[in-house]
């Protein structure tokens, strides 16, 4: 097989992997909200949904853009400076894990007064649990973060393509 079959080869292994691992995600996204809509009032789930926006805007604050800058950070290292992304992975790891509880802890001591904004009194005690996932979810997140800079996309610099 030449070289450019084999690269196609790995370009639709990696698309069908990724293709796979949103159907999943979507499957079980549309499940968990088809099972709460059901057995929930209105107001439960929007309280639900609610609480999720907070988690959310939360997951965004306690990565500090990792999302964007591990991945390039890691892949310039590995190339550059290998020796250094170890450190490099363990330090945004290490700010991550602060930020992420950190984070949590004010969303938790601060839930009454984030429901009075919504006027949602029951808001507080959604927040109190969910806001539990939310070093778990910031620390997944920089690791794949992590992973796409060690494992993402690289161009192959002979032939201008992509190869996963």
């Amino acid at each position: 097989m030449s070289d450019a079959t084999q690269a196609l080869h790995k370009i639709a292994r990696g698309t069908g992997i990724i293709f796979a691992g949103t159907v999943i995600s979507m499957f079980f996204g549309f499940l968990s909200r088809a099972i709460i809509a059901r057995e929930f009032s209105k107001a439960e789930y929007g309280v639900f949904n609610l609480a999720l926006t907070v988690l959310s805007i939360g997951l965004v604050i306690a990565t500090l853009g990792f999302q964007n800058a591990l991945p390039r950070e890691v892949a310039f290292y590995r190339e550059k400076m290998p020796e250094k992304v170890d450190r490099l992975i363990s330090t945004a790891i290490a700010i991550t894990a602060v930020s992420a509880v950190t984070t949590a802890l004010l969303i938790f001591f601060l839930a009454g007064d984030i429901s009075l904004i919504f006027r949602e009194e029951r808001l507080v005690s959604a927040l109190r649990v969910i806001v539990l996932a939310l070093p778990f979810s910031a620390l997944t997140a920089v690791i794949i973060f992590w992973c796409r800079g060690t494992l993402g996309m690289q161009l192959d610099k002979e032939r201008h393509f992509f190869i996963l």
